[in-house]
């Protein structure tokens, strides 16, 4: 793990513990940190925290406040994830309920937020850095690579093509 996020993480995890003791049962980097190709200053560390309970109303605002806290002491850091429960990643794609997601800048509670798809549960299974709390193995269960390529296709067939069309008109339009 890079010094500067090992250090960012370090003192997000002390500053969560200390304003909500006993929520979160455990956190790990996912992303550019767990796949090797961090870069200070562009890249997010992207995270997933298991939390042993929906998040209320008060526990929401003080982990707003937690992410103020950090941005502050750290503009470039770009901590950025999703807090769940153990059974939202069980479920993997088929989570009914929203997940409270940071985007980096705002806590989001919409149902379309967050990193918990079938990518992100396949590299925390598989790449995902524990920094505290049980393995992933814990929570993941068995992934099918053909659900998994399956899910990258389609998403390379909607998603991404509705957005290289989007961009390809705005930069035919000049």
């Amino acid at each position: 793990m890079p010094e500067y996020v090992e250090i960012v993480v370090n003192d997000y995890i002390d500053i969560f513990n200390t304003k909500l003791p006993d929520l979160m049962e455990s956190f790990y980097l996912i992303g550019s940190v767990a796949l090797n190709d961090y870069h200070k200053g562009k890249s997010d560390i992207d995270f997933i925290s298991i939390i042993k309970k929906e998040i209320n109303a008060s526990e929401l605002e003080k982990i707003k406040e937690i992410h103020k806290k950090i941005e502050s002491k750290y503009p470039k850091s770009n901590l950025e994830g999703s807090y769940v429960i153990p059974t939202h990643v069980r479920t993997l794609d088929k989570n009914e309920a929203p997940v409270v997601y940071f985007d980096g800048k705002n806590i989001r509670y919409d149902g379309k937020s967050g990193n918990t798809g079938i990518v992100t549960w396949f590299i925390l299974k598989n790449y995902g850095i524990t920094v505290t709390g049980k393995p992933p193995e814990h929570y993941v269960p068995h992934i099918d690579v053909d659900d998994l390529v399956s899910y990258v296709k389609l998403n390379a067939n909607t998603y991404w093509t509705k957005w290289t069309e989007n961009v390809s008109k705005r930069l035919s339009v000049g």
